[in-house]
């Protein structure tokens, strides 16, 4: 199958190629690709199916064109003017090729990031309607909890008293273990009540969904597969329906196969997380309202609005807070758009770097158009020679614009074919942490986008050729030519120059905040040690080891496992690794302090003896769990800020604790370090740690340190694994190394990009400024000649240049300080340990700014002041 590149340049051959030779090249060029794609790869094979189709176009394009057109009466035919614009590339070569890595630079940048913000914003879900479905939640501005969350009786009120909905159902995320035709596979599936496709508009390819029956507590045993799973697991058996296939552990039923495609509610549980199974949801009506451990999902009835949606569960919910003030007392409902609760993360950050692409593209812009400035005004004698002899002027006009249309033609392409390599390389680096990032690619489009973005580069360029191409008469043409001045020529790559002065100073300004953001992050405090620690996560099955006993018998036999591994230091266990971005918040009773229904809230940890030294988590208190406190399971570790924030005035040991009402009293026997678990460059939260047996989470991360190198650790960890449980599958295995780089992986990205769009940004404005003030000095050398002759030294002469670079840089720097006062602002929300507005950082541009403009005019500055009167005036 062609890439969206190569259908687009075999297009161009289509139409460029005249009927005689067109079958035989586009047909061999057809048959070849493909071929070179197998043996030498997609990069090489469409730069050399790139440099075909220029070769053939400029070969045998203009005999297809012969004829098709003329400018103005007996004007200029295009075969003509494409010979000609030709002939004038091969004149200037440096010309022709800076213009091409401009326009390339400028578009391919813009197209790579457009792609990411079709694909994650602005292309719809891929359900009937989706701006109609919502996510229906409750939230308690007193405790830091991820939206999205409900309980199971809150839900069923709302389900049953309001009218804006024409389905509503619940689900809850959760791993499994399933037993294909090959290996035991993980699995990431939900649990879902009746209704829930219904939600999503989206009905299974083969069989049914849930029906009210199969979600109640004690139905029975049923599955809907993904067509992922179907085909990979079972060989797309199309008599899959009603066949028994086997989930953690456990014989369920077959009644439906999604189509290919549906991922719900996979999007909002995490990026690059696909579902491979539904299971029926026991809808427990007597489950405690305070369990906020699912999520609902609804579509709006046609009539009805968001905001008509908000206040009608609300009115609901105020009337359960009423009924129910212990389990809703300070909780209040909220309804969000679906797509918002999906991509709402990822917004900003790309609309940002898409505005800082488009500056890049101005800059790129300018400099073309800078350079056809110089390009026409050292051609001057030429057209102004023809136009005295009689040539139309739009046939100059044409001539020139033909040969910057080759030009930028060529750069838009060269941008676009870099573009699809940047976005496979950015998909395969950032694969699992941007959502969405499967659908963006080089649809039509981001082609468009690519063909806007290419024209407003030449059509900028071909305003300036067109102003200069004729503006003025022979007489005057040849005059300036003769002084070497050209005021309008100067105006024109002045104010181009400025711009992109202003430009470059905001990009160095967010780059330069980025990447001290960047840096912090990197630098911060993680709260453990990062080297020599290899983690495996585990998702048991829940109902193959289904019982608080048998899941602390797996837990002890797999750190047994992991301690006699040769190397291992030691082994531990934790419910959610750090940086995981995993709260599993919940109300904490403190014994003697707190008041019912005022309780704090605290990130609950079920952890081993060991892990806090296994990790090198300090221990500020106390003393740390031991074997003994597995066995009673009554004691609970703080966390520091914990400690700081409940126990203000004194010390927490001794205290007694408890998760839930029903929850046995813990004491509490030591205070360790903060540990960042919500992810970079996020608060740390308060945290209690508890033995493992009392936590019911089936995630479960096995963390080993070793003390010299761990490569052959991964399969010593799977090894172990199968040990204990055969078909058990493995979730992750990763050095914690890794998953640091990993989790900086979006910040890193966002860094560098800003970074390198800004070194692009600043290079093109130093050569600009480079080529505006060398210009000046070429133009005016006879004017200088003459001061020196009548006795202007040198010192004087550069401060005519200098004074003239000035001029330019002075406004330039203003104005970039104005709008990088205004992105700082915009970049805000993204920044971590660094102000927006640091008055450091934009001391440092300004200062690198002005290191390159001195360099950019030094050379012409001292080119000037070495100037030979009596050769230039000789010449003259």
């Amino acid at each position: 199958m062609r890439s969206p590149i190569s259908r687009a340049l075999l297009w161009v051959l289509h139409v460029a190629l005249p009927p005689s030779v067109r079958p035989g090249i586009v047909g061999d060029l057809e048959e070849l690709h493909p071929e070179r794609v197998r043996q030498r790869g997609l990069l090489s094979a469409g730069l050399w199916l790139f440099g075909q189709v220029v070769v053939a176009t400029v070969r045998y394009g203009p005999e297809r064109l012969k004829g098709a057109m003329q400018w103005g009466g007996g004007g200029m035919r295009v075969g003509e003017m494409l010979r000609g614009s030709v002939r004038q590339v091969r004149k200037a070569p440096g010309f022709a090729a800076i213009v091409v890595l401009m326009v390339a630079l400028g578009v391919g940048v813009n197209v790579t990031v457009f792609a990411l913000v079709d694909g994650v914003l602005l292309t719809p879900l891929p359900y009937p309607r989706p701006e109609r479905i919502v996510s229906v939640s409750e939230d308690n501005p007193n405790i830091q909890i991820s939206v999205g969350w409900t309980s199971i009786p809150n839900f069923l009120d709302w389900r049953e008293r309001s009218t804006s909905f024409d389905a509503m159902a619940l689900f809850r995320g959760r791993s499994a273990s399933v037993e294909t035709e090959g290996d035991p596979e993980y699995a990431y599936g939900a649990f879902v009540s009746e209704g829930f496709f219904d939600v999503f508009g989206v009905q299974p390819a083969l069989g049914r969904g849930f029906t009210a029956e199969e979600t109640r507590t004690g139905g029975p045993r049923v599955v809907v597969l993904s067509h992922g799973l179907w085909v990979r697991g079972y060989g797309g058996d199309q008599q899959i329906v009603g066949r028994t296939v086997s989930v953690d552990g456990r014989p369920h039923t077959v009644i439906g196969v999604m189509p290919a495609g549906f991922n719900g509610p996979g999007e909002w549980i995490g990026a690059g997380i696909q579902l491979s199974l539904w299971r029926a949801l026991a809808m427990d009506a007597g489950d405690e309202r305070e369990n906020r451990s699912y999520s609902a999902v609804a579509r709006l009835s046609d009539g009805a609005t968001l905001t008509a949606a908000r206040d009608e569960v609300e009115a609901i919910h105020s009337r359960l807070r009423e009924a129910y003030p212990d389990g809703n007392g300070e909780w209040r409902s909220q309804i969000l758009e679906w797509e918002d609760l999906v991509v709402g993360g990822a917004r900003a950050p790309l609309l940002i770097l898409l505005g800082t692409m488009v500056l890049v593209l101005v800059i790129a812009c300018a400099n073309v158009a800078g350079l056809t400035t110089t390009r026409i005004l050292a051609r001057r004698i030429e057209m102004a020679t023809r136009v005295a002899l009689g040539a139309h002027r739009g046939a100059i006009v044409s001539q020139v614009l033909a040969e910057l249309s080759l030009l930028v033609g060529l750069g838009g392409v060269s941008g676009v074919l870099g573009a699809q390599f940047a976005l496979a390389a950015v998909k395969a680096g950032l694969s699992g942490l941007i959502p969405r990032l499967e659908v963006a690619q080089l649809d039509g489009t981001v082609l468009l986008f690519a063909l806007l973005a290419t024209a407003v580069a030449g059509l900028l360029a071909g305003a300036v050729a067109t102003v200069l191409s004729t503006r003025h008469d022979p007489a005057r043409g040849l005059g300036e030519v003769r002084s070497g001045v050209s005021v309008l020529g100067w105006r024109i790559r002045g104010g181009l120059t400025v711009v992109q002065i202003v430009a470059s100073f905001a990009l160095l300004s967010g780059a330069a905040l980025l990447a001290r953001s960047f840096q912090n992050m990197n630098s911060s405090d993680l709260g453990f040690e990062v080297e020599g620690l290899t983690a495996l996560t585990v998702a048991l099955s829940w109902d193959r080891i289904s019982t608080p006993e048998e899941r602390t018998a797996f837990t002890r036999e797999m750190l047994r496992e992991l301690e006699s591994i040769p190397g291992v230091q030691s082994a531990a266990m934790i419910n959610s690794l750090p940086l995981s971005g995993s709260r599993q918040v919940q109300r904490v009773t403190i014994d003697g302090i707190t008041e019912q229904g005022r309780e704090p809230a605290m990130a609950i940890r079920g952890v081993s003896a060991g892990y806090h030294s296994t990790m090198e988590i300090p221990l500020i208190e106390g003393r740390l769990m031991e074997d003994a406190d597995m066995e009673g399971a009554s004691t609970a570790l703080l966390s520091e800020n914990a400690a700081r924030l409940y126990w203000p005035d004194r010390s927490p040991l001794g205290d007694r604790v408890r998760v839930s009402d029903s929850g046995p009293w813990l004491t509490v026997v030591g205070v360790v370090g903060n540990v960042l678990h919500s992810g970079a460059g996020r608060d740390m939260i308060p945290e209690l740690y508890i033995p493992y047996p009392l936590e019911t989470l089936t995630s479960k991360s096995f963390v080993v340190r070793t003390a010299g190198p761990a490569d052959a650790l991964p399969a010593s960890l799977r090894s172990a694994l199968r040990g204990v449980d055969a078909k058990q599958p493995v979730r992750e295995v990763r050095s914690m190394l890794d998953w640091v780089g990993v989790v900086l992986a979006p910040a890193r990205f966002q860094a560098m990009l800003m970074v390198t769009a800004a070194l692009i940004a600043t290079i093109l404005a130093g050569v600009g400024l480079f080529a505006a003030i060398g210009s000046l000095v070429r133009e005016r050398g006879r004017e200088i000649a003459i001061r020196m002759t009548l006795g202007a030294r040198k010192g004087e002469v550069l401060r005519l240049v200098i004074g003239k670079a000035l001029t330019l840089v002075v406004p330039g720097m203003a104005g970039g300080l104005v709008l990088a006062l205004m992105l700082g602002g915009v970049l805000k929300g993204l920044l971590f340990g660094v102000e927006p507005h640091s008055p450091v950082l934009l001391m440092s541009v300004a200062a690198g700014l002005l290191l390159i403009a001195s360099a950019a005019t030094g050379l012409p500055a001292a080119r000037a002041a070495s100037v030979d009167p009596a050769r230039v005036l000789r010449e003259e």
